[in-house]
């Protein structure tokens, strides 16, 4: 067997700090045909951060619209 001596190697992308940008934009490709049914809709936040985004008012405003609409 052999180890690898090389280091490894990180390699960044965008993103919010926790999740690449290529993860986060998965769910644009969910459609009512593919999600039974149901509509999806995305909204970037624009400088909001994985954790930052729960305490963020934007992010309340749009689920308070969605809950009371």
């Amino acid at each position: 067997m052999k180890w690898r001596t090389e280091s490894k190697k990180s390699n960044y992308g965008n993103g919010d700090g926790t999740v690449n940008l290529r993860s986060l934009s998965v769910c644009k490709q969910w459609d009512s045909d593919n999600n039974s049914g149901y509509q999806v809709n995305t909204t970037v936040l624009d400088g909001a951060d994985h954790m930052g985004i729960l305490n963020d008012d934007r992010t309340i405003e749009l689920i308070k619209n969605i809950i009371f609409k």
